[in-house]
């Protein structure tokens, strides 16, 4: 499935409002509909409800969340408290007078919103005054009798990330880069204390079977037969080199891999292989690999 994050923030106001007349009250505001679709945080957060949703609804013997193949995948785990503390401890002062100054629609549009908007409440905010502050004002006011529930969940998807039901499993290529994130994966979630299955390291380039690589076609036991012969052979020739010193590299980079992560971490490797997978006879020929 992909998650719709709009429609779930919807559920939730539904789910926690005082009663349907405050959700009614919620989902129709302005404001909240400009928040549900780009309030910093809410599309890590509608994740974690739709985890929790998904994986509490008895419906199935294993979720699977796929996650993209960069830093900002953890924004799963942070973001949702981020979201949470923005609005507790933000939000919420909003409706009253900082240091003896005025509610200011800007300032609050610039906590929603974003920096790029803060310049645009001002405009409304000098033209239309009081229908933008009560607007905002009744989004905040009526809200903030969610955040108690919202943060009541956040808690159990954490408690449900720690726990032994869950684990989390990195599939990285061979490069550099890609093992670097797999490492900074690794050492945050080790950080957060959640269950860690191992590695899965990717398209490995096959090595040979002593590891060594003859200097040229004749000393490998070819013999030299015509000028084009001895070409064409020459030419696969270095680009087998090639293969062989970039299988060397992938050796060497996860071998700084597990020297990282010790010997208690499990490893699989699957090799390159020369079509693509995307069926499920495909798959199947990796199951020998994964096991």
């Amino acid at each position: 499935m992909m998650l719709d994050a709009k429609a779930t923030f919807d559920g939730i106001v539904v789910r926690f409002a005082q009663n349907p007349e405050t959700s009614e009250r919620i989902l129709k505001n302005e404001y909240y509909q400009r928040a549900s679709e780009s309030l910093g945080g809410s599309q890590e957060y509608m994740a974690m409800e739709k985890l929790r949703e998904v994986a509490t609804a008895g419906d199935y013997d294993l979720v699977v969340l796929d996650t993209p193949p960069t830093r900002n995948a953890l924004d799963f785990l942070e973001a949702p408290n981020r979201l949470l503390s923005m609005l507790h401890e933000g939000a919420l002062s909003w409706l009253f007078k900082p240091r003896g100054k005025g509610f200011s629609a800007s300032r609050a549009g610039r906590a929603i919103f974003g920096k790029s908007q803060q310049a645009m409440f001002a405009i409304f905010e000098r033209f239309t005054g009081g229908e933008v502050v009560s607007g905002i004002s009744e989004f905040v006011s009526a809200f903030a009798g969610l955040l108690d529930g919202m943060g009541a969940r956040a808690g159990e998807v954490m408690e449900l990330l720690q726990s032994d039901e869950s684990a989390f499993l990195l599939v990285a290529s061979p490069n550099r880069i890609a093992l670097s994130e797999a490492l900074y994966f690794y050492d945050r979630l080790s950080e957060a204390e959640i269950p860690f299955r191992g590695f899965v390291v990717n398209r490995v380039r096959p090595t040979s079977a002593n590891g060594s690589v003859p200097a040229d076609p004749v000393e490998a036991g070819f013999t030299p037969v015509d000028a084009t012969f001895d070409a064409a052979v020459q030419s696969i020739w270095t680009g087998f080199r090639q293969r062989a010193r970039q299988a060397a590299v992938d050796r060497h980079h996860i071998a700084a891999l597990k020297d990282h992560c010790g010997d208690g971490v499990p490893y699989v490797e699957i090799p390159e292989l020369e079509g693509e997978v995307h069926d499920l006879e495909a798959l199947q020929m990796l199951l020998a690999y994964l096991k």
